[in-house]
């Protein structure tokens, strides 16, 4: 059989580590000591920022390149490593992200996401450093919205679950490097509810637990043949709003 590793098992239970497309650092948010005077001398119009804007490393390096119109951040905007390497590339529209945003590490490509006037909204697509695509996720009002799948290098899907308005809702799965199923969960409103089923790879259930709104009311586990080898039962508590 397959083995799931420890670290990457704990990975994929837990839906507090999905990947996240944390939008790149804002201008204000640059250390100003890494940057000297601009070589683009800022122009203003009507006492309002106007045009292209560069920033440099004190080595002389390009560091960021970004575009104001009427006082505010506005179309594309750049950071780059001292190295002339590309960091982040996005887009701004009235001093907001919008449009798609991009993350490299190391020159390569780490992320996509995409912005609706500050708030990310829509697919974002995560890779691994040779360029393989590791995770998807959808968000709409800046919060997981939709189906999040992770893979593995081969593109096999590894685990895959449903949100609501940024908490799990539905079935989530947990696969085998095989692609066969090792883990179903059931969720409602981002708590455990109903059964939740663990299987041997070769389609034999392994463990079942129950839920219900989070609380655990039983849990059999079952050997290789199919034979339970113990159950335990526990009593729901009670609502404190009852």
């Amino acid at each position: 059989m397959t083995n799931l590793s420890p670290a990457l098992l704990n990975q994929l239970r837990n839906p507090a580590k999905a990947p996240a497309a944390a939008p790149p650092p804002a201008p204000e948010e640059t250390p100003a000591k890494e940057a000297t005077e601009s070589a683009v001398p800022l122009t203003f119009k009507d006492g309002k920022m106007e045009g292209d804007y560069e920033t440099y490393y004190p080595s002389g390096a390009l560091h960021q390149k970004m575009r104001y119109k009427d006082g505010a951040l506005w179309g594309p905007f750049q950071i780059f490593q001292e190295d002339g390497t590309l960091e982040n590339a996005m887009d701004f529209e009235n001093n907001l992200l919008h449009g798609v945003s991009a993350t490299y590490q190391k020159g390569k490509l780490a992320a996509t996401c995409t912005f609706a006037q500050g708030k990310q909204q829509g697919p974002a697509v995560f890779y691994d450093a040779a360029g393989h695509i590791t995770a998807k996720v959808n968000y709409a009002d800046g919060k997981f919205d939709g189906v999040f799948e992770a893979y593995d290098i081969h593109g096999q899907v590894l685990k895959q679950c449903h949100y609501k308005a940024g908490v799990l809702e539905g079935e989530s799965l947990i696969f085998y490097p095989s692609g066969k199923p090792f883990q179903k969960e059931l969720y409602q409103a981002g708590l455990k509810d109903g059964p939740q089923e663990k299987y041997y790879e070769d389609g034999i259930l392994m463990e079942k637990e129950v839920f219900a709104k989070g609380e655990p009311l039983s849990k059999e586990t079952f050997d290789t043949k199919g034979n339970s080898t113990s159950k335990k039962e526990w009593r729901a508590r009670e609502d404190s709003n009852l």
